[in-house]
């Protein structure tokens, strides 16, 4: 491998999107949970994501700087607005320097930067999403990061400032408008609807199938019949094999989930998100794919290889037959068999459709344009004794619990900011009246010392960002984890993948960003199917592509193919596709009819943007 090459890559080994926490820690595995974790810590009992323990929205995440680590751009995009930090004193007078009460006293860093993010999640226009990110209490801001500059992922804007006398914290936001909350999750308000399949302009991290009631497991999968016996095929009939034997029938909703790294990995769920038993690993589950695909004896081994895959065909190769099975052993309440996961019955989804059986909840209160955490879904979470109010022991409790939290940061909420001056009034004057759920009422002195705070900190006005003050808010950590799954690059991300200088050339930006724009569909879809959101896989893929393209530059041998029998389309594609041998495996693997004649006629060979090797590539035979 180039060193150049892998130079490039290795700034982008393991983030999805792309996207990466604003904090980066040198220790550990940067493709592991736990890092993730490690790198966004947050304080206890602070800052918590959606609600605080005074029953009002909190729209971010207070997180805690690791040692000398300064604030990154989780993503590229557009610096939207940037405000530098006043200079800390201790003026008591300054609004600043809050005092609430006896509790909490101490400066409050007002710098922030807030970047657009415009990039890609899939394919289409729906894969073409905009969000913002948030990064509030900041200390010495760079003095190059300024309005409508162009900044890149890891680009440092700053370092984490004050919070409340408390050094090394920043307040870390998320947010989107109601088009692209219907992008990024497919829908504005309730659970993902079961009655159809999932999106496949996105597709991402673990696979899901719906069971509905009535779906039946079996103790073994239907095995074919056994050939005769060579010798005596007409005297010596092999026998058939025992028919399968029904186990269990489902009475309830069940979700399989079916994800690959290296192995294949099978998870019931019930609709609550509960698992049914532990996690069944088939050993080299994706090592073996094609080979299991080759198995299921369909006219077709690339369509049967998606079906195996993504429970469904996703490109334009048909599935021969049609109602081709596919067997999984998973859980069932009470034990475990074999079930056909192929069925129409049975939807398909993906992490890409934010499933409600893995947490993800929406909820809108921003109808009364308070900042009152009003959702009857929480209220009902933090209401431990069942009496219809929750009370401020009962939220400082219930919010102390990892069970609760777990099922908090699924949460996308729409709320009005926080960050608006001209409606301090509106999102907080319930604070002046005392009821059972919160007893302590402000006095008008202390609301006004209290709304002088906020509106130092206030940016919304000045910042006219191109969304709605009332807008959708992710649990920062989460967002980063989900789409750190999605493996897609948009074309400016794949523009800068491609090293612009090497032993071959010297590539300007211009040309880089032309050859992305003409290969970024079929790279994202060879990565889809056949590597997922494994970076390195995509490192080495991407790394040969170079080497045998002329980094996407060169698709000819470069030597006459006039007079062989691949005459009509010779190249090479993205990793040198040649002889006829080659495309006739080729033209089997994709059930081309005419593998075997001459000339080539079927257009995933011969098409200018054809489908050579990614099933979607522009080979330009």
């Amino acid at each position: 491998m180039s060193p150049i090459i892998f130079a490039t890559f290795k700034r982008y080994r393991y983030q999805t999107m792309l996207i990466s926490p604003p904090f980066l820690p040198a220790d550990g595995d940067s493709a592991t949970d736990s890092w993730l974790d490690a790198a966004m810590p947050s304080p206890a009992n602070e800052g918590g994501y959606p609600v605080t323990g005074g029953l009002a929205w909190h729209g971010g995440l207070h997180l805690v700087a690791p040692a000398a680590v300064p604030v990154r751009a989780i993503a590229d995009g557009t610096v939207a607005y940037v405000r530098k930090a006043s200079a800390k004193n201790s003026d008591e007078n300054d609004p600043l320097n809050y005092h609430a009460g006896a509790a909490v006293s101490g400066w409050t860093s007002d710098g922030c930067v807030i970047i657009q993010h415009d990039t890609e999640i899939g394919s289409g226009s729906n894969g073409k999403v905009r969000f913002f990110s948030i990064a509030m209490h900041l200390e010495n801001i760079p003095a190059n990061i300024a309005k409508g500059k162009k900044i890149y992922r890891k680009d440092s804007i700053g370092e984490a400032g004050w919070i409340n006398g408390r050094a090394s914290r920043m307040h870390f936001e998320i947010i989107c408008d109601d088009a692209n909350l219907a992008k990024l999750v497919v829908r504005q308000s309730g659970d993902l609807p079961v009655n159809a399949d999932g999106r496949k302009d996105a597709l991402y991290g673990e696979v899901y199938f719906h069971l509905p009631a009535g779906t039946i497991f079996f103790n073994t999968k239907p095995q074919p019949p056994a050939p005769a016996h060579p010798a005596h095929p007409a005297h010596h009939p092999a026998p058939p094999p025992p028919p399968p034997v029904q186990l269990y029938v489902t009475t309830d909703e069940l979700y399989i989930g079916v994800r690959y790294a290296a192995h294949g990995y099978v998870s019931t769920y019930q609709t609550d998100g509960s698992m049914v038993g532990g996690t069944i690993r088939e050993d080299d589950g994706e090592y073996d794919l094609y080979q299991s695909a080759v198995e299921l004896n369909t006219q077709c081994t690339s369509a049967a290889y998606e079906l195996l895959r993504f429970g469904r065909t996703i490109g334009e190769d048909a599935l021969a037959p049609e109602n081709t099975p596919h067997w999984r052993k998973a859980n069932y309440p009470g034990g475990q068999g074999w079930v056909d996961l192929a069925p129409a019955a049975i939807k398909k989804f993906s992490d890409a459709d934010f499933p409600h059986w893995c947490g993800w909840k929406l909820i809108d209160d921003s109808a009364d344009l308070d900042s009152r955490m009003d959702a009857q879904l929480i209220r009902s979470w933090l209401d431990t004794d069942g009496d219809g109010k929750v009370t401020p022991a009962e939220t400082r409790a219930q919010l102390a619990q990892s069970a609760l939290q777990q099922k908090l940061k699924f949460v996308i909420c729409k709320t009005p900011t926080e960050w608006n001056a001209a409606t301090i009034d509106a999102r907080w004057g319930w604070l002046k009246s005392a009821n059972e759920e919160h007893r302590d009422k402000l006095e008008d002195a202390d609301f006004q010392t209290l709304k002088t705070h906020i509106a130092k900190l206030a940016f919304w006005q000045e910042a006219a960002l191109e969304i709605d003050a009332n807008h959708w808010h992710f649990q920062p950590r989460e967002f980063i984890r989900h789409f750190r799954k999605c493996g897609w690059y948009s074309t400016d991300e794949l523009a800068r993948c491609i090293p612009r200088r090497s032993l071959s050339e010297n590539v300007a930006w211009t040309e880089a960003f032309s050859r992305a724009t003409t290969h970024h569909a079929a790279m994202n879809l060879l990565f889809k199917k056949y590597m997922g959101a494994n970076r390195i896989r995509h490192l080495h893929a991407l790394s040969q592509t170079y080497i045998e393209t002329g980094l996407l530059r060169l698709f000819k041998e470069g030597g006459a193919g006039a007079g062989k029998n691949y005459g009509a389309f010779y190249g090479r594609g993205y990793m040198q596709l040649t002889w006829a041998a080659n495309y006739e495996s080729y033209g089997k693997f994709k059930n081309i009819s005419d593998h075997g004649s001459l000339p080539y006629t079927d257009h995933r060979i011969t098409a200018t943007s054809t489908h050579m090797w990614s099933d979607g590539g522009a080979n330009k035979k």
